[in-house]
């Protein structure tokens, strides 16, 4: 299963660091997120859920439960690669944020938490 991790960012108060997971295999996503060492609110939905995405190589739709909740603009999981960055907005906080890819593995640590 091939996985690719984000990291998200955001500058509007509070200011969110975030790591986010693409799951190719099943379409599917999750996030996981610190502010200052310590938990806080996320970007998109509470945990719970169906979280599935759609891309068409260069729009990504987040979804969960099959409502769109945000986007990942200009990511395509087919061709992303270390190091590449767009934008993104999540419809449910009313955020615009960068993301950059950061890895593709099976596992990835984050602020200490394996996501």
């Amino acid at each position: 299963m091939t996985s690719i991790y984000l990291d998200i960012t955001c500058a509007k108060f509070p200011k969110v660091d975030a790591a986010m997971a693409i799951r190719k295999s099943g379409q599917t996503w999750s996030e996981s997120e610190e502010e200052n060492h310590q938990p806080t609110k996320k970007i998109f939905a509470s945990k719970s859920g169906d979280w599935t995405f759609i891309s068409d190589g260069t729009f990504t739709k987040l979804k969960k439960d099959g409502s769109q909740l945000g986007s990942l603009n200009d990511f395509n999981p087919d061709t992303a690669q270390v190091g590449d960055s767009g934008s993104g907005y999540s419809a449910e906080k009313d955020v615009d944020f960068r993301w950059t890819v950061i890895d593709r593995a099976k596992s990835i640590k984050h602020d200490d938490k394996i996501i």
